[in-house]
C-alpha cells in the first residue's frame, strides 16, 4: 500500500519567488509545477499571504 505523500514545505525565499510570479501573470498550474507543489497549495499559499487571487475560470471551450 502507498504511503500517503506530506505536502512539500517551501522556504520563505520560494514563497516569495512565486507570489511575485503570479503577480507578474504567471498561472498557478505553471507555478505548481514550477516549484513541483500542486495547484491547490499554490492557492492555498497566495491566500495565506493575502495575495489578491485571478479568478480565470476555463471556459467548456477550452476544457475540451
Amino acid at each position: 500500500m502507498k504511503k500517503p505523500s506530506t505536502a512539500k514545505r517551501l522556504k520563505p525565499r520560494e514563497v516569495n519567488e512565486l507570489i511575485a510570479a503570479y503577480q507578474a501573470g504567471t498561472n498557478v498550474y505553471k507555478l505548481g509545477e514550477r516549484f513541483d507543489i500542486t495547484r491547490q497549495t499554490v492557492s492555498v499559499l497566495l491566500k495565506r499571504h493575502s495575495v489578491q487571487m485571478r479568478w480565470n475560470r476555463r471556459s467548456t471551450k477550452r476544457i475540451r
